[in-house]
């Protein structure tokens, strides 16, 4: 019952994949920047922030670099896992 409701919704949504490939690759792509050039991800953030009118400094960039390396890391993890998914389901 489930499969035939996946095959279902998956046929139906077929114009929506390209789009969900998309977005993946991009969340991929950030996660590796985030976890290869933190410091340049961070000055990133930083001249957001300033463009909304806020000033943002980290009290401690060791931490704040070390903390977006790992938030990269889990960005890739995540989005390989989600690839996976969406690639057994596309495939069954």
């Amino acid at each position: 019952m489930i499969r035939i409701f996946l095959n279902t919704f998956l046929i139906s949504m077929a114009w929506f994949l390209p789009i969900i490939v998309i977005v993946s690759l991009v969340s991929l792509a950030f996660g590796v920047f985030l976890s290869l050039q933190p410091v340049q991800a961070i000055e990133l953030q930083k001249k957001i922030y300033l463009r909304i009118n806020w000033h943002m400094e980290p009290v401690n960039m060791a931490k704040e670099i070390r903390n977006t390396q790992i938030m990269g890391l889990l960005a890739v993890f995540v989005s390989i896992l989600a690839d996976i998914n969406l690639f057994q389901l596309i495939l069954r």
